[in-house]
């Protein structure tokens, strides 16, 4: 997501499956009042651990 200069966010969707994606802006979406929980979209089993080198800025995998 990033915002724009006159205060409107964009966000950008890729499906993986279909290699497909979409710029959509805020004003195109629709407001459906539901909300979704992270274990919606991912399995908490099968996550990656990243470690940050504070100096470097620079990730690796933990493990």
């Amino acid at each position: 997501m990033s915002q724009n200069d006159d205060g409107n966010w964009v966000c950008a969707i890729h499906i993986v499956d279909t290699d497909e994606s979409w710029d959509i802006r805020e004003s195109e979406l629709v407001s459906t009042a539901k909300f979704m929980n992270r274990s919606d979209f991912y399995d908490e089993n099968d996550a990656a651990s990243v470690e940050v080198d504070p100096v470097m800025g620079e990730g690796k995998l933990k493990g």
